[in-house]
């Protein structure tokens, strides 16, 4: 009986089971008197011929099954352009050796289940590299893609399942793979099922799920991996089946894990040998805590382990007794930082001293070399102090060195300053052509901006010529901390001064001392 002689019979017949017969092709139009027709199995036949009008008149056809058929050249054209409604297609282990990706599938839009398993295919039957078309292009609803055993023996191109954006389960086992593009899976934000099961890839890259967050299954068993990406899943915390049986790999690293530990309900580490000793420490500790989620059968120690545990179970291995706390390790840690911050504190305590120091120690190594001054400077002696101090300096200072030194030439305070220059400018050729600049020191000189740019001037200038240039004359005894920086540098270095006192012997042995540090003659 012929399809059509049962069309005539049952004119609304939805499914028809035509397998295990002896078909080797279907002519145009075999099915046109069933225009119901919703299921069709072909399947275990010895179709190789299939006419490109074959299904032609049915519109409601949503299932195709033509496994186990000997489709060695039916795909040179394209037999489904006839099939809108068409959900389910599957040619798995029927021969097929070649597709024309510009023909074979095209107009499938509905489609939902390709399987084409255990078909001879090749890289270029999913992608025309003259028209960049792929044969999945069309196929906007397509769910599933059985690719098993189509033995592609090479790397499939990084847009090889560009359109697919609907793709939710993917099955490349045993298809030949050694490497994968990083961005295969760019496209396939909807993947929740990938088998890479029997390929011969050695590592991942390190990106290739990024852009696949639903991803739930992944199977990587029997491959060659001897590694996992630190990043190969940041971006799949929804996977929680993860299979790495018959792999390579001996060290499994906590930060790859980390991503998936909360949703990780299934981790097969079966038929593996995997290192233990301290880098698997965590993966010991989390096997413990979560043995009905990890499946450990026939796993070994690694030769990269403990002499005493190699080929032993991983479970023998227990990292209390091989990773030891190094506790001798982590005290002298402890008590190195405590030494550091200590040595720190004593030498920002002591700094200035320290400073001193150092500093007669490069004379020693060093030495130094001897500045004879016989300059002319129009000033013999430069007085620079606060408008507080101006009594002290004119009743008690000044005087003094009239007295003891009557042919020395006085600038004192900003009164001097030659007329003409802008006032810095002229506290800067005050400095550069005075031979002793004397600052009188107070709490109100230092909080005086005006008077540190003063000073800082005249220690650039001592810095510039190389000659003591300088005098402090302290009238109160200011604390350390509240020195500016600039004044503790020069007291830092041995810079002479004088601390002026009201008792009636030491002002007298002050102003000996101030008159020895100012006069030409004493340099």
């Amino acid at each position: 009986m012929t399809p059509q002689t049962i069309g005539k019979v049952i004119p609304h017949l939805r499914t028809v089971f035509i397998s295990n017969n002896n078909l080797v092709e279907i002519p145009p139009r075999a099915f046109a008197s069933l225009p119901d027709l919703f299921y069709l199995d072909l399947s275990f036949n010895s179709i190789r011929h299939i006419d490109s009008e074959a299904f032609s008149g049915l519109e409601l056809l949503e299932y195709i099954l033509l496994q186990f058929n000997n489709l060695i050249d039916a795909f040179n054209v394209n037999v489904f352009h006839n099939l809108p409604a068409l959900t389910v297609l599957d040619v798995s282990d029927s021969n097929i050796n070649g597709l024309d990706p510009l023909r074979s599938f095209s107009g499938l839009s509905n489609l939902e289940e390709l399987f084409l398993a255990r078909n001879q295919l090749h890289p270029s039957d999913l992608w025309d590299t003259k028209k960049n078309v792929s044969v999945f292009r069309d196929m906007r609803s397509l769910q599933t893609l059985d690719l098993t055993g189509t033995n592609l023996k090479d790397e499939i191109p990084s847009w090889g399942f560009d359109g697919l954006s609907q793709l939710r389960r993917l099955y490349l086992q045993d298809v030949g793979l050694v490497t994968l593009p990083t961005e295969l899976f760019r496209s396939l934000r909807y993947l929740d099922t990938l088998s890479l099961d029997d390929n011969y890839f050695e590592e991942l890259p390190n990106l290739i799920f990024e852009n696949t967050p639903r991803l739930g299954s992944l199977y990587l068993g029997r491959n060659q991996l001897s590694r996992l990406p630190p990043m190969l899943f940041k971006n799949t915390t929804n996977l929680y089946k993860l299979d790495l049986t018959r792999t390579r790999i001996g060290i499994i690293p906590e930060q790859v894990i980390s991503p998936i530990r909360e949703s990780i309900t299934s981790l097969d580490l079966s038929h593996n040998s995997l290192s233990c000793y301290c880098q698997n420490e965590w993966l010991r500790i989390w096997v413990h805590e979560n043995y009905d989620k990890v499946f450990l059968s026939d796993t070994n120690c690694s030769d990269n382990s403990p002499a005493e545990l190699v080929g032993h179970s991983f479970l023998d291995f227990q990292p209390i007794l091989v990773c030891r706390p190094r506790v001798l390790l982590y005290a002298c840690i402890a008590i190195s930082g405590v030494a550091i911050v200590f040595t720190g504190i004593i030498i920002y305590y002591n700094r200035w001293w320290i400073k001193y120091k150092l500093f007669l120690l490069k004379l020693c190594i060093i030495g130094y070399r001897e500045i004879i001054d016989d300059d002319e400077y129009h000033y013999d002696i430069n007085i620079v102090f606060h408008d507080d101090d101006e009594e002290w300096v004119i009743d008690r200072m000044v005087p003094v060195v009239r007295e003891n030194y009557p042919e020395a030439v006085l600038c004192v305070g900003d009164d001097d300053l030659r007329a003409g220059l802008l006032r810095l400018d002229a506290v800067a050729d005050v400095i550069e052509n005075s031979y002793k600049s004397v600052f009188v020191i107070s709490y109100a000189a230092i909080d005086s901006p005006w008077y540190v740019t003063k000073l800082r001037l005249a220690l650039q200038h001592m810095n510039h010529s190389q000659r003591d240039a300088i005098l402090l004359v302290f009238l109160e005894n200011i604390a350390d901390d509240r020195l500016p920086y600039i004044i503790r540098l020069l007291l830092g270095v041995n810079r002479p001064f004088l601390r002026w006192s009201s008792d009636i012997q030491q002002e007298e042995c002050f102003w000996d001392h101030f008159m020895k540090c100012v006069k030409k003659q004493s340099f």
